[in-house]
């Protein structure tokens, strides 16, 4: 299954910014720049066998 169906399966529009453009969506790249530090800080990424694993933790 390509990833646009995944999108239209799941009724999400996809967004994309060109890189090195982190104005058009800060909100959301802040979130992202939040996440992946807590990510290095809080979880060691080394203890998880899948990412779904590693992903259910984070959420």
């Amino acid at each position: 299954m390509s990833i646009n169906n995944i999108f239209n399966s799941y009724k999400v529009t996809r967004a994309m910014s060109r890189a090195g453009t982190l104005t058009n969506k800060p909100v959301i790249e802040s979130k992202n720049g939040w996440i992946k530090k807590e990510m290095y800080i809080d979880l060691n990424i080394n203890n998880y066998n899948t990412v779904q694993e590693f992903i259910d933790d984070i959420v």
